[in-house]
């Protein structure tokens, strides 16, 4: 079967060039199974009309909520185009839609992106796909060719590590309460040396890379394993290799204590900065939002180690939960202003969506989820960097309060101290949602 996957266009505006390892997996799985695959990325390509003529399934890969509206209107000319091409659509949010709700979205001929729909759609049984974690993705990159493979190794990538986490917390929409599952260590090895080969012949002394993992230091034992490789192929081969990663402040503690020489392993591996999951500052929302790992004692402890060993600390700052009051709001920006004064951190501040498809709120919220099903615009508004709507948060005052206390944190932007850029919801109809659109592709990329 011909396969084309397609990396659809970042939702709001501009080109956003990253090397997105989601669909490279499925694609390696694919090819593993006898497929040829292409892939097609909307930020760099127009859209083949040659391709998707002949493709006999077409596949489309969605990052986040914000990608569905772009996604339903590209599913509309690929079917106009090629009627007779079986149209899949995957990616965990995707996948975390109820049968129904996606039916309705996407149309009934569109198939969902799980594993169940995978195998229907290429006509085997889920068993026979190979796991992603364990396929090589080097056919993948070869078939792709150096030409289209080089301008992603010029900007950041995903770094497949390992997907899974232990937490539950309630506003995250990931995969998340099971246990961790990592890429296999041959693979990933062999992975890296191919990219780090490319980078050489193409005169690219430096790859950057976010890791994938939800919280990269949950496992310290194995995930030393994977550092110790990522330390041993830049000193091989002379490229460096540098990667951020995402970390609970318990499990970065704890690898700290578990991980023999723990700052040094980190330099040597090229790992400069670490995100910690802080979101707010107060014991009782972190219960509310099953984060009772979270304490205050536990953040300083993290901020004193990283200046310690000379890791660059981000604290990543969701809040805005309906359980955040006007006190607890405004303990959360003094928090952020203080880490960047006290110990010269980076704040990614995102304001929380009470209801995104996989999180706590999709599953009680009836009357949210059902205005934003019945428009699938709507799903521009549950970006974490777009500021509230009255439909992400019907409470006028509490939304005011956590606008306000989100784009004083943004403007920590201005001097380096931010990475996050507030974005207006444009989802709605009329001036307004066109003036918002305009805003919105003014605004630097989220990193």
């Amino acid at each position: 079967m011909y396969v084309l996957l397609i990396n659809p266009r970042y939702p709001f505006g501009g080109n956003q060039i990253w090397l997105n390892m989601s669909i490279v997996a499925v694609a390696a799985q694919l090819t593993h199974l006898g497929h040829a695959v292409d892939l097609l990325d909307l930020n760099i390509d127009e859209l083949d009309e040659q391709a998707v003529k002949a493709a006999e399934m077409i596949g489309v890969s969605i990052f986040g909520a914000a990608y569905i509206p772009g996604t339903v209107e590209l599913i509309a000319r690929l079917q106009q185009m090629n009627p007779l091409a079986k149209v899949i659509v995957g990616g965990q949010t995707a996948e975390r839609l109820t049968t129904e709700q996606f039916g309705h979205i996407f149309g009934q001929t569109t198939i969902q992106g799980n594993q169940n729909g995978l195998a229907e759609a290429i006509g085997c049984t889920a068993n026979e796909i190979p796991k992603a974690e364990t396929v090589s993705f080097i056919p993948v990159w070869k078939r792709m060719g150096e030409g289209k493979l080089v301008p992603y190794l010029e900007h950041e990538g995903t770094l497949v590590v390992s997907d899974g986490c232990r937490y539950n917390c309630g506003f995250c929409a990931a995969s998340k309460n099971r246990p961790e599952y990592f890429r296999n260590l041959v693979e990933f090895e062999a992975d890296l040396r191919y990219l780090i080969e490319v980078a050489k012949r193409h005169g690219l002394k430096e790859l950057r890379f976010y890791a994938s993992s939800l919280d990269f230091f949950q496992n310290p034992t194995t995930v030393r394993r994977y550092l110790e490789i990522l330390a041993l192929v830049q000193t091989e081969n002379g490229v460096a290799v540098r990667t951020r990663c995402l970390s609970s402040m318990t499990s970065f503690l704890q690898a700290s204590r578990t991980i023999p020489n723990f700052g040094s392993l980190l330099s040597q591996a090229g790992l400069w900065c670490v995100a910690l999951g802080v979101d707010g500052s107060d014991k009782a929302v972190w219960q509310a939002q099953n984060k009772k790992q979270n304490s205050l004692s536990v953040l300083t402890k993290c901020l004193d180690l990283g200046k310690q060993i000379g890791l660059t600390v981000e604290i990543l700052m969701v809040f805005g939960f309906p359980e955040d009051t006007f006190r607890t709001i405004w303990k959360t920006v003094w928090l952020s202003l203080t880490a960047v004064l006290k110990y010269n951190v980076i704040v990614r501040p995102y304001l929380a969506k009470s209801a995104v498809p996989g999180n706590e709120g999709w599953k009680t919220q009836n009357e949210t989820v059902k205005a934003i099903t019945s428009d699938y615009r709507r799903f521009y508004d549950l970006d974490f960097c777009v500021i509230g709507s009255s439909l992400t948060d019907r409470n006028q005052w509490h939304r005011w309060i956590s606008n306000v206390a989100y784009v004083l944190i943004c403007l920590l932007s201005l001097i380096g101290k931010s990475t996050t850029w507030p974005l207006l919801p444009q989802g709605e109809n009329g001036l307004y949602g066109k003036i918002a659109t305009v805003f919105n592709r003014l605004m630097p990329f989220d990193r």
